[in-house]
């Protein structure tokens, strides 16, 4: 068995080569999921509309474009667009209610409904398991 030992030229390809993969996956998954303010009008018939206060969780889709890094010349004019691999998961939540009021005389209801408090950037493939926390904790 031969071994054959790499070149300096191509160790050093490879290792900017990952450093660079490294860097533009740490980017990209910083991404961007803000929270913002959001009001729906829930709407009951024979009820007075009421506006509630539940927020929304916004993601950025983000992408960088980066050159190819190569041993053939040829391909020194290529650049390669990397897509963020963000997804927003909501983190924390909070209970609220609300109490509608009878436009016809009829007793007030009471809505319950949740309000988004925070959220995150998380892996796209890891969103499932974000997002069965997130039900389980209702």
């Amino acid at each position: 068995m031969v071994l054959l030992k790499p070149s300096p030229i191509s160790v050093l390809v490879t290792a900017v080569s990952l450093m660079t993969t490294q860097s533009s996956a740490a980017l990209l998954m910083r991404g961007s999921c803000q929270k913002s303010h959001k009001s729906v009008h829930f709407r009951v018939p024979g009820y007075l509309t009421s506006p509630i206060h539940t927020n929304e969780c916004r993601e950025t889709v983000s992408s960088s474009i980066a050159p190819v890094v190569s041993l053939n010349p040829g391909e020194l004019l290529l650049f390669r667009r990397h897509y963020s691999t963000c997804c927003c998961a909501i983190t924390e939540t909070s209970l609220h209610e609300t109490e509608l009021q009878s436009a016809d005389g009829r007793p007030p209801i009471t809505l319950q409904y949740r309000r988004i408090e925070e959220c995150v950037c998380v892996d796209c493939a890891d969103l499932s398991t974000h997002r069965r926390v997130v039900l389980d904790t209702r």
